[in-house]
């Protein structure tokens, strides 16, 4: 964009309105996908609506005109805004229920699979050998919990178990709602291994149990969905989560409206996102033996990769001296507890190279590796190929494995 004779914004690129809410995670994710999207296309021109509550007044875009919206279904039912901004083509995030009105028939949607979220989880709990399972969802029905309610059932009906569904109070307060979910954990065989619809819904599963003596994860191992690190990391104990692809569908979101806006065939016109993997915290860790011994270590060495700790430091976090640490990853995970710290910080190095531009020469700094030509050594030996190399090829590759597109 730039200006023309008479001082005004020339026009000379898509300008592109995203209109999705920025509470919680998951959103914000979705919006960064986004806008990595944007920055490998110069012709888009992006305006991110509600990014701040003081600049209410500029999210009124009605004499902006843009090209294309990437938005919600709650969008289409603000009937103001919707008269008065309306686009050639949409990509609607989780709308897999959506109508769309008349005058939108160039969208696409690409909606989570809650219905693979739940096997996953159910897949994750039938490898530790439970054999009793539960569920609680929203407290008023919804379609996403439901379908992550049947996938975790279906798969535990393969197996050959039935699961305990919690049914939520028709009264709504939070003090009728704690005492029935209070008698039905209560009530469930334990152990027992719980998934709950998000992770706000799994905390408040996992203050009652706080709260009337049930031991997480002893009796009832808790895993909720989204991994929202606010919600995980600091509620007692912390929430293990299955995180979903939300940034990578925000950047499916922004391709396949680029594809509508160019006039090519988006199909199917609603596509699904599945997830990045399970980030596991305690309250679904094995408390008893060497086991308990490796997944603290593992916790603390995931929170704490990018400070400079040591292996001492390791075994304090896991509870027993170094050489009993080594022993038990030796013996268990057939690595040390070098080797993970390691693996973590390459982990975290991958992140960055990906979804960020900073210097391959400063990530190291980021990441917990104080030597840069450390770095660059192990890396080389971890992956066969120099870290430049490695984001080139990977944000090439993401483009091309990541489009759904035909």
């Amino acid at each position: 964009m730039s200006l023309n004779a008479h001082g005004g914004l020339a026009r000379n690129s898509l300008r592109i309105a995203v209109i999705i809410p920025l509470d919680g995670e998951p959103n914000q994710e979705r919006i960064n996908g986004i806008l990595r999207y944007a920055s490998g296309n110069p012709e888009w021109d992006v305006f991110v609506m509600g990014s701040h509550k003081d600049s209410e007044t500029l999210d009124d875009i009605s004499n902006w005109h843009p090209d294309g919206i990437i938005t919600t279904p709650e969008y289409f039912a603000h009937r103001t805004r919707m008269s008065h901004c309306k686009a050639k083509a949409y990509a609607i995030a989780n709308g897999r229920d959506f109508r769309p009105p008349g005058y939108c028939s160039n969208f696409g949607a690409i909606v989570c699979d809650n219905v693979g979220i739940g096997r996953i989880a159910a897949q994750f709990f039938l490898k530790r050998q439970f054999r009793n399972f539960a569920y609680v969802g929203m407290p008023r029905p919804q379609t996403w919990s439901n379908d992550r309610m049947a996938g975790f059932c279906d798969e535990l009906a393969k197996a050959g178990h039935q699961c305990h569904i919690f049914k939520s109070s028709r009264k709504r307060d939070w003090q009728t709602e704690a005492q029935s979910l209070a008698r039905f954990l209560s009530g469930l065989p334990k152990p027992c291994a719980l998934l709950s619809s998000v992770d706000r819904r799994a905390k408040h599963v996992l203050d009652v149990c706080r709260l009337t003596g049930i031991d997480v994860p002893g009796q009832i191992s808790v895993m909720g969905v989204d991994n929202e690190k606010t919600t995980c990391e600091w509620t007692q104990p912390s929430l293990s989560s299955i995180h979903p692809e939300f940034e990578q569908s925000g950047y499916r979101l922004a391709e396949m409206l680029d594809n509508l806006l160019h006039g090519r065939r988006v199909s199917p016109r609603t596509q699904t996102y599945g997830v990045v993997g399970i980030v596991e915290r305690r309250s679904t860790l094995d408390t008893t033996g060497a086991a308990r011994i490796i997944s603290l270590a593992r916790e603390f060495i995931r929170i704490n990769a990018t400070s400079n700790i040591t292996v001492r430091d390791i075994a304090a976090a896991a509870r027993c001296s170094v050489r009993c640490l080594q022993r038990h990853f030796k013996n268990t995970a057939m690595s040390s507890p070098v080797d993970e710290l390691v693996n973590r910080r390459l982990e975290l190095v991958c992140n960055m190279l990906l979804h960020s531009e900073t210097p391959v020469d400063r990530v190291g700094e980021f990441c917990g590796f104080s030597s840069n030509s450390y770095l660059k050594a192990t890396f080389k030996r971890h992956f066969g190929i120099p870290m430049t190399e490695w984001r080139k090829r990977n944000l090439a590759g993401s483009k091309g494995s990541n489009s759904r597109l035909r």
